[in-house]
């Protein structure tokens, strides 16, 4: 296990986000087939990062995720996706 997979193996598991980064608002997009029980959408989500880190974590379970990105005030940035 390479420290990239052991720093975010402290995560898995957890209830609970890390104090790093504290959501201020979410907007939510669903569009529901209430046929066949699922759901797709968007989710933008305000966060204030309150301090320096190399990861963000977002308790997805039983989710999928086709992408996700960054903008901040200097910025956008398309992101890897790592699942735990």
């Amino acid at each position: 296990m390479d420290s990239r997979e052991q720093k975010l193996e402290q995560f898995k598991g957890q209830t609970r986000l890390p104090n790093f980064a504290v959501p201020k608002r979410y907007d939510l997009t669903l569009n529901l087939d209430l046929q066949v029980c699922t759901f797709s959408g968007i989710v933008l989500i305000d966060i204030s990062i309150v301090q320096a880190t190399k990861f963000l974590v977002l308790n997805t379970l039983d989710l999928a995720i086709d992408d996700v990105s960054f903008t901040s005030s200097e910025n956008h940035v398309r992101c890897a996706l790592t699942q735990l």
